[in-house]
């Protein structure tokens, strides 16, 4: 399946952003079942976009932290377009997510660039904090 998925990446014959039934593209996708080497291929062609929200309110740079895509999720962030703050359906951010895994790179470059901490999510008493 990898090889098919970077076939089509390098011909341009798809389109990445395509989404599927539970919100997926093809890099949430790849985010989600740890494939490494086409998430970065998606991130480099400059034709995913790493801010699409599936049904579960996460992003591909949510899913790389989840899934401890160390580089997956430093290509992310160093690109400028991944929204660090995104909070999910169940009040997971990268950041949490990150410190989560141990990814204290990540976590760092996130803080960084500006994401939600732990204390600004408190601050925005999502429902399930409030249950």
């Amino acid at each position: 399946m990898k090889k098919v998925a970077l076939e089509l990446i390098k011909t341009g014959k798809s389109n990445p952003d395509r989404i599927d039934s539970l919100g997926y593209t093809a890099l949430i996708y790849a985010c989600q079942y740890v494939m490494k080497k086409v998430a970065l291929e998606l991130i480099k062609t400059g034709k995913s976009n790493p801010d699409h929200i599936d049904i579960f309110g996460s992003t591909s740079l949510i899913w790389a932290c989840n899934n401890k895509m160390k580089k997956v999720a430093l290509e992310l962030i160093k690109t400028g377009h991944a929204n660090p703050e995104q909070v999910d359906n169940y009040g997971f951010t990268s950041l949490i997510c990150a410190c989560e895994k141990g990814m204290k790179e990540v976590a760092y470059e996130l803080v960084q660039i500006g994401a939600f901490t732990i204390n600004d999510l408190m601050s925005l008493k999502p429902e399930w904090v409030t249950k």
